[in-house]
């Protein structure tokens, strides 16, 4: 977790890395949503919980680091599901930075290694063979309407971890 703080450093320092384990949340998601849609709703539940954090840390905005048309998320569509969710402006920086732009970006700055480890995450453990890549904004309601993720964003905040980062620039 050290490493994450001190990675990200260069872009002016980490206060506080909240660590927020979603991952029974992720198996219920998996229970009721097909599997072409689950990446959708694993990211509309992450930004449900940024939206938490925020309202909890007075965060006023959500920062990413998609890039437009990188992985199946990544589609105009797929982002507006997302982005259905959040509370707070959501900023960008690397929408329209290609790959290999962003891989020497990440070389240039250190975070590389860092962010090529592998890891299990959500993507690993549940992604679908054929995710979807141009959601339904109807069908995405559907199934949301059968999730109380504010409930599930509130239990996941109480019991985040918060690491206090004393990285400068």
């Amino acid at each position: 977790m050290r490493e994450i703080c001190e990675g990200l450093s260069v872009t002016g320092g980490v206060k506080r890395l909240c660590i927020a384990r979603i991952g029974d949340y992720q198996a219920e998601i998996a229970n009721v949503v097909p599997p072409k849609l689950r990446v959708i709703f694993f990211r509309r539940l992450m930004f449900t919980v940024a939206n938490e954090v925020a309202r909890r840390m007075g965060g006023k905005a959500i920062v990413t680091g998609e890039s437009l048309g990188q992985v199946a998320s990544q589609t105009m569509e797929n982002i507006r599901a997302v982005d259905a969710v959040a509370e707070l402006p959501v900023f960008r920086p690397l929408i329209g930075t290609d790959k290999q732009a962003i891989i020497a970006l990440a070389q240039r700055i250190g975070t590389f290694d860092l962010s090529t480890r592998a890891c299990a995450d959500c993507c690993t453990l549940f992604l679908p063979r054929s995710p979807e890549t141009h959601a339904k904004m109807r069908e995405v309601e559907e199934y949301a309407a059968k999730m109380d993720f504010a409930a599930w964003a509130r239990e996941i905040c109480d019991s985040m971890q918060i690491v206090e980062c004393r990285c400068n620039r």
